[in-house]
């Protein structure tokens, strides 16, 4: 971890960009509450210089952030600001993550009771999707977040396959050298793995 913050600092681009990497680190490891400073703080930056690239990535950033904050509606709006924009329908290497976090923040959203169960179908199905075009296109670290995304939804209702689908990410994500995105699957198998125990036990 400190070692990818050496390298973000010391390369050559603009210091809001390497605030949003930094807050991107920061996620990975745990603290979406500094990421959420960092990342808004980009964010004033980027608006200032008019760099809709640049901006786009913060705001998804942002909403990575927000959600693993809790903050679901907080979320929402930073993923429809980042539409707004720009029109994205010819740029799925940033509409896709943008699509990914809203599926996400529909099923975190999600209340107890019959309606939960369509919008927790609803973002399967947006995933899946986002899984299919980005494989098309050749674009990995999306799909494999995706398939994360996906495996972990699954993983809440269907715990054994959820875990299966995760353990087998985990080991092809190390193969490839994404050794956060792996430390990632490797959180959620130990989370599914947690309430599983405690059943065994009683």
């Amino acid at each position: 971890y400190q070692q990818a913050i050496d390298l973000v600092t010391k390369a050559n681009s603009p210091i809001a960009v390497q605030q949003v990497s930094l807050g991107e680190l920061s996620i990975v490891e745990g603290h979406p509450e500094s990421a959420e400073t960092l990342l808004r703080q980009a964010i004033a930056e980027l608006e200032k210089e008019h760099s809709a690239g640049d901006e786009i990535n913060a705001y998804t950033s942002l909403s990575r952030a927000l959600l693993a904050e809790g903050k679901t509606e907080d979320a929402a709006q930073s993923i429809s600001h980042a539409f707004q924009l720009a029109d994205l329908r010819q740029f799925p290497a940033l509409s896709l993550p943008l699509r990914l976090l809203h599926a996400r923040v529909t099923a975190a959203s999600a209340k107890p009771g019959t309606q939960s169960v369509g919008r927790v179908n609803a973002a399967s199905e947006e995933m899946r999707r986002v899984i299919g075009e980005s494989q098309k296109l050749g674009l990995y670290t999306i799909n494999c977040e995706a398939r994360l995304a996906l495996a972990r939804l699954r993983s809440a209702t269907s715990p054994v396959p959820g875990r299966d689908q995760l353990l087998a990410l985990a080991s092809e994500l190390r193969s490839h050298g994404l050794e956060l995105f792996a430390r990632d699957a490797g959180k959620n198998v130990s989370a599914v793995d947690g309430p599983q125990a405690a059943a065994t036990q009683h």
